[in-house]
């Protein structure tokens, strides 16, 4: 049972039993979709807390206030909001009005989406009282009509356990409304009323989805539990259907006309929208480029107001799982008017761009413009072309033969793209280099395997091509004064640099005193001197840990990690809506108007609305992997497999498998012995020897449990990491290692039945 579930005092053998249990205990009650408002009384009773831990509580919730974790309201603590984000639920008033409940105040919200009464909301509020508005970002939970869940067994007959719901909630289901499925099988079920004689009411199967293994189950799961919308409105696909293919000669003249150029598309083998096309030219004086990055004018198909602008504001952005997505336009947008085919005339905005040899943009210059692309190409091509083709994970197959002026392109492009890369990296960008997982699917979409995702270098120019022109189009707009949706990435808090400092000397990327804070060149050089070591990966994710969330804004305030004074995202208006709303401020800008409909307020709103849905997107997208994940594991439980420790904490190890590029848990309780856990050094020592476990450390692991329906891989230890430092405190081991903030944590072997569970 999760924290806070359930009535009554937890058992004595579930009471957190360390300081860093009791706050990890803390913060899971106080989390999750829905962050309750609670007493200490209250906490004190959902934790089963004894006497002598009720003063050890208080102080830690006011620990946890000071540092900005929580907020404290009348007495009562929650987690901090986001981005000053209201949470509450919809009410309708007599007069059909929507409104949201946050304690006694009652805000009026604006559109609905897929809300209804009795939802659990987070909105964004404007203005002030009593005229105080908010909108919609986000539905936490609320009633359902359709449930997806997994039938079981239960004492009383058969029961639907909802996905990814809690794991005493149960919905019972009549014999005869099983529809066939069998115990364990997932399905989509229908609420329905029964007379009291019959258990009350209960769900109807209606369409049996197989088990958790199979690509429809997964994908209607997880839509599902994200709530994600699946169909488009009737009104949106009538306006796309009704837009003509030919584009009407009065566009074509008064735009400038870009056909003549060799244009060409580099995008992944399976992409299904292709909306960025790129071409490079030498210049003579000064010597240097002309880049052009021509981008798909979807905002010239999609109007503010109509039905497909309020589809793509619903969603937000385009959601992509394994084999399918959930597109933010019909296809009849995405794939047809606005992608860039080759032999096509395409309507785009173009950003031109001089760049010197030094690789610093000197010029940049806006046009509304028609492409002709002369080719599309997959990364491995690309690469191929380039003479990388070793360096792809994937296969060009026979692919279109390429001419000399595809070549000559490539290479170009190549060039121009290296130059920036350098020059960036000397101004002290800091790029995060972390693998990411590639799920392999058999011919019926289930997976088969997991792999390290390759980044080649037909990646990395088409990457720095897409940052350039991001931001050449803020510097743009900020200096034209027009509303507009920017990138923004804050510096982290001090804190969270004094402690990411302090993991770094830890390991020896730095040298200094424990506690001194770092700048970006500071970070960018720590990542550089990880490159190659065994840790590379766990420090590229600590680093990524103590950063703030990069979002969308108003106003532009420059981007931390890059090092950008203006950014925001251009480049992909057919699956971002914030990307769209930028072209229709450049539009405005280049016409010379002001637009009405697109004030700061306004843009406010887009910029919450488009940071919150790009959240649910990627929680969805890490799910879809982490299901993917389970499957590829379920049938090697029992087997042996080699790995690194990328992660320690308090309850346990994260070991990231060699192949399958899988991150399971050993946890804690499977460890014989008591460790100290230093969370200064990412390690846990045994109490009484030298033996520890740090990040970057190889083991042998068996898988022992996989839970589908929470996404965990468990794994034993069959080989133990076998490093010997000097004990902790030594001060053989370097500056600031005395005092080391460590924690006592048993790791004795718990009985049947009583042990305990990490976090995951």
């Amino acid at each position: 049972m999760r924290a806070g579930g359930g009535r009554g005092r937890p058992p004595k053998t579930n009471r957190p039993r360390t300081a860093a249990e009791l706050e990890s205990r803390v913060l899971g009650l106080l989390g999750g979709r829905v962050r309750p408002l609670l007493g200490s009384r209250e906490i004190v009773r959902r934790l089963g807390l004894i006497r002598v831990q009720v003063d050890p509580l208080k102080a830690l919730l006011q620990r946890l206030a000071k540092k900005g974790v929580l907020e404290a309201v009348g007495g009562r603590f929650r987690m901090r909001r986001q981005e000053d984000l209201v949470e509450g639920v919809v009410e309708v008033r007599g007069d059909g009005s929507p409104y949201l409940r946050d304690g006694d105040r009652l805000l009026r919200l604006g559109e609905l989406g897929g809300a209804v009464e009795g939802d659990w909301v987070r909105a964004k509020e404007f203005g002030s009282s009593p005229n105080a508005t908010a909108e919609l970002v986000e539905v936490l939970e609320g009633p359902r009509t359709i449930w997806i869940g997994r039938v079981e067994r239960g004492r009383r007959g058969y029961e639907l356990i909802p996905y990814r719901g809690r794991e005493r909630e149960s919905l019972p289901i009549m014999s005869r409304d099983l529809l066939g499925a069998q115990v364990g099988e997932m399905v989509e079920a229908e609420r329905v009323a029964r007379g009291s004689g019959s258990r009350g009411s209960g769900v109807r199967v209606v369409e049996v989805l197989g088990n958790l293994g199979e690509a429809e189950a997964r994908f209607r799961a997880v839509a599902w539990h994200r709530r994600l919308p699946l169909t488009f409105s009737q009104t949106a696909l009538e306006e796309s259907e009704a837009i003509p293919e030919r584009i009407a000669k009065a566009e074509l003249d008064r735009r400038i006309d870009l056909r003549d150029r060799c244009f060409i598309t580099i995008d992944p083998e399976t992409a299904r929208d292709h909306d960025d096309a790129v071409f490079v030219e030498a210049t003579e004086a000064p010597r240097g480029f002309r880049m052009w990055v021509a981008i798909a004018d979807v905002s010239h198909f999609v109007q503010p107001g109509s039905g497909l602008d309020g589809q793509a504001w619903l969603r937000g952005n385009s959601v992509y799982f394994p084999g399918r997505s959930i597109p933010m336009l019909p296809e009849r947008i995405s794939s047809d008017l606005c992608s860039l085919r080759p032999d096509v005339d395409r309507l785009v905005i173009a950003v031109e761009m001089e760049i010197g040899l030094g690789g610093k943009v000197q010029r940049a210059r806006l046009h509304e413009a028609v492409i002709r692309s002369r080719s599309r190409l997959s990364y491995a091509q690309a690469a191929e072309s380039l003479g990388n083709a070793g360096l792809v994970g994937e296969s060009s197959g026979a692919g279109p033969t390429l001419t000399q002026e595809v070549r000559t392109q490539i290479r170009r492009l190549d060039d121009v793209t290296e130059r920036m890369a350098r020059r960036r990296r000397a101004d002290q960008s800091i790029d995060f280099d972390l693998p990411q997982p590639e799920v392999v699917l058999d011919r019926r979409g289930r997976a088969r395997d997991i792999r390290r995702a390759v980044m080649g270098p037909a990646h990395r120019m088409v990457e720095e091509a897409m940052l350039a022109a991001n931001q050449s189009v803020a510097r743009a707009l900020r200096e034209s004064g027009q509303a507009a949706v920017f990138r923004v990435h804050e510096p982290p808090g001090g804190e969270d640099l004094r402690e990411l400092g302090d993991f770094y000397r830890g390991i020896g990327l730095l040298r200094g005193r424990r506690g001194e804070p770092l700048d970006r060149a500071a970070i960018a050089r720590a990542l550089a001197e990880a490159r190659g070591r065994p840790e590379e990966a766990a420090v590229h994710y600590s680093t990524l840990r103590a950063m703030k969330q990069a979002r969308y804004a108003s106003n532009c305030s420059g981007h931390f990690a890059l090092g950008f004074d203006s950014y925001l995202h251009f480049t992909s208006p057919i699956r971002r809506y914030a990307d769209l709303v930028v072209h229709r401020a450049v539009r405005r800008m280049l016409s010379g108007l002001v637009g009405a409909e697109q004030t700061a307020e306004w843009a406010d709103r887009v910029a919450i609305r488009a940071s919150a849905r790009e959240r649910v997107a990627v929680a969805a997208e890490r799910e879809m992997v982490d299901l993917a994940r389970c499957a590829v594991m379920r049938e090697r439980v029992g087997e042996h497999f080699k790995g690194t420790i990328t992660g320690v904490a308090d309850h346990g190890l994260y070991i990231t498998l060699d192949r399958p590029f899988v991150e399971g848990m050993v946890r804690i309780s499977r460890l014989s012995g008591f460790f100290d856990y230093d969370p200064i050094r990412h390690r846990l020592v045994a109490q009484g020897s030298r033996l520890q476990y740090r990040i970057g450390d190889r083991v042998k692991v068996q898988v022992t449990s996989v839970n589908s329906l929470r996404g965990w891989v468990d794994f034993d230890l069959v080989v133990e990491a076998r490093t010997k430092n000097p004990p902790l405190g030594d001060k053989s081991e370097g500056s600031g290692t005395k005092g080391s903030d460590t924690r006592k944590y048993s790791s004795r072997p718990a009985k049947r039945g009583r042990k305990r569970r990490g976090r995951r």
